[in-house]
């Protein structure tokens, strides 16, 4: 397993990402991770303990994200699928806070 942190420019915006390469056997996989508290994405434990400190003070929200693909042919191309599908995602910081929020209820 090879593990490192990235800067990942998605939809405009920097995505930190904890970048993860498993093998098994034959078959390898890029996973890439990131937390997301109250709208703030980051993968520094010291940062997502102060986050979430502050989120549960004011019933904020928080959420793991991890995604991952195949390695079929070289690692940059596998980091580009992962790419692609994030900025398919207009706002995943948005999708994740409404996730995060009671359903309205009826009259």
């Amino acid at each position: 397993t090879e593990q490192r942190g990235l800067l990942r420019a998605i939809n405009g915006r920097d995505l930190p990402v904890d970048e993860t390469v498993v093998t098994y056997g034959d078959a390898k996989r890029l996973v890439w991770t990131v937390y997301w508290v109250d709208g703030t994405f980051t993968t520094s434990s010291t940062t997502i303990r102060l986050l979430e400190f502050k989120a549960g003070v004011t019933n904020g929200h928080s959420a793991v994200v991890s995604i991952s693909t195949p390695i079929n042919a070289t690692l940059d191309n596998a980091r580009l699928r992962l790419e692609t599908l994030l900025t398919a995602i207009p706002d995943i910081s948005a999708g994740l806070a409404r996730a995060g929020t009671p359903p309205a209820e009826g009259p």
